[in-house]
């Protein structure tokens, strides 16, 4: 029977026909091959250290994310954070909350199902609630594109914000930007990406299924829990275009606005943000298709990813203010800075301070010094 296994007894090991020849398995086990013992199924449950890791790393993230905010409002009237436009800075600091948040969702598991009785061995014929874990299985899509949009975005949109400011004092006009008359960028990135999720949500969601290996008479030898749709390889496809989209805007506008001074564009600091992003984006695909088949490997590989590259961000975005402010690197005070620009054929330096408060109904005001042209004549000021 597949629920007993054959006693070793010397005495009557060939006969097997006596009631005590056989003993009965434990429950959710089965007689092995060779009929001389009992077996289990490998569930390939998710270990609770890589959960404990996991969450740690998290943990770490979301503080990291939040003393990011804290400091920014903090240092709000210091130079070195107005110059950074904080409303901006406010937004990367909360997008990556919400993008490394998206590991609560990460690792959904039926271990307790089987732990209290609800599942048994035969549980693929059983009809178990996993409404919960398919809940989670969307959910994590949802809440880390939103992350991402919103940091990325808006390190997008504040690059695009000072180069339009140098653009028009270059032709010598004066502007008047606020931050949300750029903010319509950041929200039309959300619209693409939840339009695609709101689709994949409803044309084919994520389900949680547990996918059985039966051996040579078919019982469950192996299992794997894990998201699956069928359109799911196509739509996380498109998802990563979007994404990766983003990156390459981003990019394209760091080296755009190359010539304006670091300490005022931060040009160089976001284009290592998005170069970082854009490694770990082709190095991480290629670790979760390696890992895809192992549900414990996939949980640590994508939850490591997610926070790695968020601190990689607030590092690259906060650490270089933090230590212009605290460590002294920065050398006038004053928030002073230089731009090149070209009137005709001849180049002339033009110096100045831009400032902004921060809030969400600022303005960019950007004052040019007159400086005297090589044809002899004064810059007019704006």
């Amino acid at each position: 029977p597949d629920h007993a296994y054959l006693v070793d007894d010397a005495l009557d090991a060939t006969r097997h026909d006596e009631e005590s020849d056989c003993i009965e398995c434990g429950a959710l086990e089965w007689s092995n091959l060779d009929s001389k013992g009992c077996s289990t199924e490998d569930y390939n449950f998710i270990p609770p250290d890589y959960y404990l890791i996991v969450n740690i790393f998290t943990i770490i993230s979301l503080f990291l994310s939040i003393a990011g905010c804290a400091l920014t409002f903090m240092y709000r009237e210091n130079h070195v954070v107005k110059i950074s436009q904080p409303f901006f800075l406010y937004i990367v600091c909360f997008g990556c909350a919400i993008s490394v948040a998206a590991n609560f969702f990460a690792g959904p598991t039926d271990e307790r199902m089987f732990e209290e009785g609800e599942a048994q061995w035969d549980y693929a014929t059983a009809d178990l609630d996993y409404s919960m874990h398919s809940a989670m299985c969307n959910g994590f899509w949802w809440v880390h594109s939103t992350g991402f949009i919103l940091s990325y975005s808006a390190l997008i949109a504040k690059m695009f914000r000072i180069h339009s400011v140098m653009k028009a004092a270059k032709k010598l006009k004066a502007v008047r930007i606020k931050p949300l008359d750029v903010v319509k960028s950041i929200l039309m990135f959300l619209a693409v990406d939840y339009v695609v999720l709101a689709l994949w949500t409803i044309t084919s969601p994520l389900e949680y299924v547990r996918e059985v290996t039966d051996d040579a008479f078919g019982r469950p030898a192996s299992s794997i829990g894990k998201c699956k749709s069928d359109d799911m390889g196509m739509y996380i496809t498109i998802i990563m275009l979007i994404h990766l989209f983003l990156i390459v805007v981003g990019n394209v506008m760091a080296y755009v606005t190359r010539h304006i001074d670091n300490k005022l564009n931060e040009g160089r600091d976001i284009a290592i943000c998005f170069f970082n992003n854009m490694q770990f984006m082709i190095i991480g695909v290629f670790i979760l298709i390696v890992v895809k088949d192992n549900p414990a490997h996939s949980y640590l590989a994508k939850g490591l990813l997610v926070c790695i590259n968020d601190v990689s961000l607030l590092a690259a975005i906060i650490g270089p203010k933090l230590w212009r402010i605290w460590g002294g690197g920065d050398d006038n005070g004053n928030g002073s800075f230089s731009m090149q620009t070209s009137m005709g054929t001849s180049n002339s330096s033009l110096t100045g301070a831009t400032t902004s408060d921060g809030s969400a109904g600022s303005e960019m005001v950007t004052s040019f010094e007159p400086l005297e042209a090589p044809s002899g004549n004064k810059v007019a000021p704006i």
